[in-house]
């Protein structure tokens, strides 16, 4: 019997001969020719087997061969280093990627040439270079690649805890596909014409068969035939290109005519090859979802370059992670740039005469975001004041689901607390769950117009602080926040009361405040403090706070005068506690607009461990399986489950297995998000970055962790995850211990 052809990938694919005829329709969708020969068909074929055995390949390497040495008979590929290849004209590396060598030629006997893009943009063949599973699909801060081209972090100079934290998945698919800093036209991936259509530049790899003339390709006894005339059947012997498929030349039309064309490509694009390999960009859990500064050069590059006059011609513009409607009361309307009216540039709309946003004409901003979020952060500028009276803007957010209409989920009323030509910030806390906000000017308490530009915005999720960039130059007004915004039951947040004074004289004095909460909320045994002066008063277990006689400093060179009142308080019970101050009197400035803050708390966390089979035979592996439980109950609007706000988010845990358990292989999550890793020499498992949906009935609120382990001595091993071990931004840890017994015979 014949022994199979195999080398090390060949445990990597399993080609069904029984899908042929599948994979002949496919062939005609890549290569867009028309068959003129069995041969042709045939020969089409075996590409299309030759390009799932790549992306098999680049599945579990998360890089693409190198072509092979055409002069002999391997199928090895060949590096020339860790990110360039010894044959860029060489031929389809079979052995590597674990196919049968018939397979590697095409229905004329001659080898199927292979080219892959390695250059300085980002190499595809180096270490992780086919891979774009560390790029974020929604990412607030594009960081760019790495200097080899690659999604950060950088796995040759980050650390364990850098490359387990998805903070720092910083690239974008866009910034990837771009690749390392160099001119567009060096942009990452081959050149490649098909039948006419614009010529593509992102192009991973080509497969060529060189027809039924072979010229420029090798025989099977590696001798290389002759070149072809033909410019584009030239171009496609080169290890470059650029490439082309265009439609066969006639069949009278001689081998060595300008005019002869008989090649058969198959290609893939980059992100294709990604995401047939599942190596795919992914949404990494951030903190910080979107942030826009609407400056002059943001502005430019989401108009297309286009230098934006007060008027930008558009009444909607995509930003990164946001988008921007303009609407005043007869609808749409384009959106204006607001430049040197204040101390920051800015939108508004067009049809108020003065570019700003006036209330009016029931003007309004309408800002749709990519991911749903809990705290809104954004600056106003031309936001004032005008004796006692202040301008409003109104808040409201809305969770948009697919087609259905919006959901009204909040809303709330800001007053300007200035008159000193700066632009005024705030931080809001939702209270829920929100993918759409409308920034509306609401008139003043005189029924006069308030008129505004929006300067900056900024969506984050409950656990962070979310402020502006712009909001440490300009006005402050008072504040009521949690940090965290979201804890575990009987957790601690941090209440700080935020008091500013954005005027150079006077301070102001005798302030006093009461903040009762709602049922179930209380103080903590730490003390309250503040930098305010007068009296804090806060109980141990109380169920409120007050300051009696604070005095705020008056603003003091850019920056306004604050103060703060802080308390430690926490809840046994899972729900969401929203609650105001009242007014805030004072002695020589009148009443201060009440403050508002909301508090999340959930359940715990919980984890189970089980081994299957719970009793195995000396170096038998086992699989241990841990269940992750978040026993919260969706929010009414369903979202998807890394989504919801009642998520359990970034949930991690370290496991050290008991002596001489030892984990082997098979360390995978279902968790949404999640990276989990096997320790130093098989010690034990490690999570990161997992999400733990919500209960949405009848699904559970559950996701699993799973790892192969065995050991070489018979014993009974307990393997213990302590309470406390499993962590999450967002409902603090698990409370209890989880174990589970693994017998050895």
């Amino acid at each position: 019997m014949r022994k199979r052809e195999a080398g090390a990938g060949g445990a990597l694919i399993a080609v069904v001969l029984a899908f042929i005829a599948l994979l002949i329709v496919a062939f005609v969708s890549l290569n867009r020719t028309t068959s003129g020969s069995a041969e042709r068909e045939q020969t089409g074929t075996k590409l299309v087997i030759a390009a799932t055995a790549l992306e098999s390949y680049a599945g579990a390497a998360q890089r693409l061969p190198c072509p092979a040495d055409p002069t002999v008979d391997v199928g090895d590929e060949v590096t020339l280093t860790a990110t360039t290849c010894k044959y860029g004209e060489g031929t389809l590396p079979w052995k590597t990627i674990g196919m049968r060598r018939d397979d590697s030629f095409d229905a004329w006997g001659r080898k199927i040439s292979y080219r892959v893009y390695s250059g300085d943009a980002g190499s595809l063949t180096q270490p992780g270079g086919a891979s774009m599973a560390n790029c974020d699909t929604l990412e607030a801060f594009p960081g760019g690649v790495t200097a080899t081209g690659l999604c950060r972090p950088d796995p040759s100079t980050a650390t364990a805890a850098e490359l387990a934290d998805p903070a720092t998945r910083t690239t974008t698919p866009a910034q990837f596909l771009v690749g390392a800093p160099a001119p567009p036209a060096t942009k990452k991936g081959l050149w490649l014409t098909d039948s006419g259509a614009p010529q593509r530049k992102d192009v991973a790899y080509v497969l060529i068969s060189h027809g039924v003339t072979g010229l420029g390709g090798y025989t099977a006894s590696g001798t290389r035939l002759d070149m072809p005339s033909n410019v584009d059947e030239k171009n496609n012997t080169k290890d470059t290109g650029p490439f082309t498929i265009r439609a066969f030349s006639d069949t009278d039309t001689g081998a060595t005519d300008v005019a002869h064309f008989d090649d058969i490509l198959v290609y893939r694009g980059i992100e294709d090859v990604a995401k047939r390999a599942n190596l795919g960009a992914r949404n990494w859990p951030d903190t910080i979802l979107s942030a826009v500064v609407f400056d002059r050069a943001t502005v430019k590059a989401a108009l297309g370059g286009t230098n934006p006059g007060s008027d930008t011609g558009q009444s909607t513009i995509a930003f990164n992670n946001a988008t921007v409607s303009a609407f005043n009361s007869g609808g749409s309307q384009n959106i204006s740039f607001v430049s040197g009216g204040g101390s920051t540039d800015g939108l508004g709309g067009v049809s108020g005469g003065d570019d700003l946003l006036g209330s009016a004409g029931a003007e309004r901003l309408q800002i749709d975001f990519a991911e749903d979020a809990r705290k809104f952060a954004f600056t106003l500028d031309n936001f004032e004041d005008s004796g006692s009276l202040h301008e409003r803007v109104e808040l409201r957010f809305f969770e948009v689901v697919g087609t259905s209409p919006p959901t009204l989920k909040g809303a709330m009323i800001k007053e300007s607390c200035a008159n000193n030509g700066k632009a005024t910030s705030f931080s809001l806390d939702a209270g829920t769950s929100f993918n759409r906000v409308e920034v509306r000017p609401t008139p003043k308490s005189d029924a006069s117009d308030s008129s505004f530009s929006l300067s900056e915005i900024r969506t984050c999720v409950a656990s962070v602080a979310c402020e502006t960039s712009l909001k440490s130059s300009g006005n402050l007004c008072n504040s009521k926040t949690f940090a965290a915004g979201s804890i575990g039951s009987n957790d601690a947040s941090v209440l700080t009361i935020t008091l500013a004074n954005n005027n150079s004289s006077p301070d102001i004095t005798g302030v006093d405040l009461t903040d009762t909460y709602p049922t179930g909320l209380v103080n903590t045994a730490s003390a309250a403090t503040t930098t305010c002066g007068g009296t804090v008063t806060a109980a141990n277990g109380g169920a409120s706070l007050a300051l009696a006689g604070g005095t705020v400093a008056a603003r003091s060179g850019s920056g306004p005068g604050t103060c703060t009142v802080t308390v430690n308080v926490t809840s046994a019970s899972a729900a969401s506690y929203v609650n105001s101050t009242g007014g805030i009197t004072t002695t020589n400035v009148g009443t201060l607009a009440a403050l508002s803050g909301a508090l999340s708390v959930l359940a715990h966390p919980e984890v189970a461990k089980a081994f299957s089979p719970a009793t195995v035979s000396q170096n038998a592996s086992s699989i241990l399986t841990y269940t992750l439980s978040n026993s919260n109950a969706a929010s009414t609007f369903n979202p998807p489950a890394n989504f919801n706000p009642t998520s359990i988010f970034n949930a991690s845990f370290t496991d050290t297995f008991p002596t001489g358990l030892t984990a082997v292989s098979g360390a995978t999550t279902d968790c949404v998000g999640g990276t989990v890793t096997i320790s130093s020499n098989g010690t034990g498992v490690v999570l990161s970055g997992a999400t733990i949906p919500a209960v949405i009935p009848p699904a559970i609120g559950t996701c699993i962790v799973t790892v192969n382990v065995t050991s070489a001595a018979t014993g009974t091993y307990v393997s213990t995850l302590p309470a406390g071990a499993l962590k999450s931004d967002n409902a603090g840890t698990s409370t209890g211990s989880a174990s589970a017994t693994l017998i050895v015979n």
